[in-house]
């Protein structure tokens, strides 16, 4: 082959490579209080991952549309808690949605009920049930699921949709509310290769029920972003769960503390943007929870 044919070809594949990262992603962590609720924001492909609580809607509708996005192709429902569903409910009746990926396991509460039937009001939306190995592209975006593989109805929080999301070199772990036991399953399952990532999203606001010393080691992230709310009654994020990420090195930022987090990557490098300031690599006694 010559070299001027191997120029061409280099060339070519450049061209036929470089729009999959034609444009910089970015994940918002949308302080929602109590409660979850992450958009992924590259190019004219959008997805959400939970809602919120019920009240939390329409601002987060507000919010994505400010990103000037018209659709989301993907809305990931973790499981069926209010404070992860029901602002689910205000979007799907506002804006148009591709695709809704959820675990398939019931709830007994009125807005599980709402939830259903603001779904099946809108006959374009595929409505999957998501397990283990499924795989999506979203343009440039691929997205695994790694949990769960068969959901347990009884303890909801275990049966949470958890995704490996990349973006180039950048890599994202989204878990829900999955506590010990479903990280126990995840290891079993799966090598450290699928669940080593740079940036993971703390399970259950930070609850001492998950984020084990042993998950964290093999998911070994450079970064944690916590959705917890000030007012938390539940005391989240438990300090037991803060000194497991201080003592691993890993920057920790919390939207108690920092509000809206917002990550931009070029699929090699990456950003964090940050609505309040506050020192991420702080111990986790001087980052008490605000007042």
């Amino acid at each position: 082959m010559t070299k001027k044919v191997t120029t061409l070809l280099l060339m070519l594949l450049f061209l036929l490579v470089s729009p999959l990262l034609a444009s910089d992603l970015q994940v918002h962590f949308i302080d929602v209080g109590k409660g979850d609720s992450t958009l992924f924001h590259v190019d004219d492909y959008a997805m959400l991952i939970d809602g919120g609580t019920l009240s939390k809607g329409p601002y987060v509708l507000d919010y994505i549309s400010a990103q000037g996005i018209s659709k989301l192709d993907i809305v990931i429902a973790t499981h069926p808690h209010a404070d992860h569903i029901g602002g689910l409910i205000h979007i799907i009746d506002n804006m148009p949605v591709g695709e809704i990926l959820d675990p398939g396991v019931e709830h007994t509460s009125q807005l599980f009920e709402d939830y259903l039937d603001a779904i099946l009001a809108k006959e374009d939306i595929t409505f999957t049930e998501a397990r283990d190995g499924m795989i999506r592209q979203l343009g440039p975006l691929r997205i695994q699921v790694i949990h769960p593989a068969k959901p347990d109805p009884g303890h909801l929080n275990n049966s949470s949709i958890v995704a490996r999301i990349d973006f180039g070199d950048t890599s994202f772990l989204m878990t829900g509310d999955a506590e010990r036991e479903a990280e126990a399953e995840m290891l079993n399952r799966h090598s450290a290769d699928t669940l080593d990532v740079d940036i993971l999203k703390v399970a259950h606001h930070g609850s001492n029920t998950s984020t084990t010393k042993e998950f964290l080691t093999v998911v070994s992230p450079d970064v944690a972003v916590i959705h917890c709310g000030s007012d938390d009654r539940y005391g989240h994020p438990d300090p037991e769960t803060l000194e497991v990420l201080h003592a691993h090195g890993v920057e920790v930022y919390r939207t108690d503390i920092h509000g809206t987090i917002v990550i931009t990557t070029d699929g090699q490098t990456y950003d964090i943007n940050t609505e309040y300031e506050a020192d991420p690599r702080a111990p986790p006694a001087a980052i008490c929870k605000q007042d």
